[in-house]
């Protein structure tokens, strides 16, 4: 395996091996995939941030179900299923959990983006 492999199979959360598993366990597609999540994190997660101020919660169902549909894609399973509870409680009308967790699980996403730039992910 190369260098990219072994430092994205010591980020938390990430089964590169599920991840791969996705895309035919073609690695370098499965690398192409983390690089546009990574490049296309931040205008995605600020429209989930807009979509929770502005209490729209059919945006917000929106916005947390393309962050789920992402991270069941790349291997992120913990992740996924945060994203898919806070689908269901938006769904369901449970407006103040997503309230309460949305800061939570976005912290913990950007630890998780965080941590795939930390690898050479992203070559300069």
């Amino acid at each position: 395996m190369n260098i990219l492999f072994s430092e994205l199979s010591q980020v938390e959360g990430l089964d590169i091996w599920d991840g791969i598993s996705h895309v035919g366990n073609n690695p370098e597609v499965f690398y192409d995939i983390l690089r546009q999540f990574c490049g296309e994190f931040d205008g995605l997660l600020g429209h989930l941030e807009e979509a929770l101020a502005q209490k729209d919660w059919k945006d917000y169902t929106i916005r947390i179900h393309a962050f789920k549909g992402a991270f069941a894609n790349i291997g992120a399973e913990d992740l996924r299923a945060w994203a898919y509870e806070l689908e269901m409680a938006a769904k369901n009308g449970e407006y103040d959990k997503c309230t309460a967790d949305t800061p939570k699980i976005i912290e913990r996403m950007k630890q998780f983006r965080d941590s795939l730039l930390k690898t050479s992910l992203i070559k300069p």
